[in-house]
């Protein structure tokens, strides 16, 4: 229902065609081989397999993919994941709207991420509040047995 509500919305607007829609991740994963669209809107709450590990496994598989994740969910640390892991944009489903719609495909289709204040708000909000965890062990106190190593690597 809430699929054919968004091609009803975007079927008069004449620079957005609906190429395909999909009710299961599987049949995502399916339809994606015959072909790809320019900007992907994608739920994370999926019968078959969570939107959220989905949208890992595709912008591993297809990295130039435009995801626009429409959801209900409204969370920070959801928020946070997603576009960290590569996402263009985020829209809750009460907030879509045929015009913020439109806006976003547009802007996340020039290349731009596409957040409504709010969630911009919410990412910082969930930025901030995740742990600041070293990358790599970089920022980790070396050992005195790793000092020694270095200072011979070193010399």
């Amino acid at each position: 229902m809430v699929a054919e509500g968004i091609e009803s919305a975007l079927r008069d607007t004449p620079e957005i065609s609906v190429i395909a829609s999909y009710s299961t991740g599987k049949e995502l994963l399916r339809g994606l081989k015959r072909g790809l669209p320019d900007v992907l809107l994608l739920d994370i709450q999926l019968p078959d397999k969570s939107g959220m590990e989905l949208a890992k496994e595709l912008m591993t598989e297809y990295p130039d993919l435009y995801i626009i994740i429409l959801t209900g969910i409204d969370s920070a640390p959801i928020l946070v994941e997603l576009m960290r892991a590569g996402c263009r944009g985020y829209l809750l489903k009460t907030m879509a709207n045929r015009k913020n719609l439109i806006t976003a495909i547009s802007q996340v289709y020039e290349g731009n991420i596409y957040l409504d204040n709010r969630d911009k708000d919410l990412l910082l909000k969930g930025i901030l509040e995740t742990k600041q965890r070293p990358l790599n062990g970089i920022g980790k106190k070396l050992t005195a047995r790793e000092k020694d190593v270095l200072g011979l690597i070193a010399a």
